[in-house]
């Protein structure tokens, strides 16, 4: 993938930053945002398993935020990443 822009991704993702990326050849556009993943957890729809995409659920949500807090509670900061496209 090439970057063709990387901006900020405002008020709803404060210190996040989003890329968009030319995928091969030049097919499509994806939207790359990574970010806390705390913030980022909020916002997603849908995760991929095993190289598949499939609705996120609630239990995916409480999850991944329960590992979060687990490493935060060491000191460790998780970053998540999100795509578009």
């Amino acid at each position: 993938m090439t970057t063709v822009h990387c901006l900020p991704a405002g008020d709803t993702l404060r210190g996040a930053l989003q890329c968009l990326e030319e995928g091969l050849e030049g097919h499509r556009i994806v939207a790359i945002t990574k970010g806390a993943a705390d913030h980022l957890l909020g916002l997603c729809q849908s995760v991929m398993d095993n190289g598949r995409v499939r609705p996120f659920t609630e239990p995916d949500r409480s999850a991944m935020r329960r590992a979060n807090d687990a490493l935060a509670s060491q000191g460790v900061r998780v970053l998540g990443v999100g795509f578009r496209g």
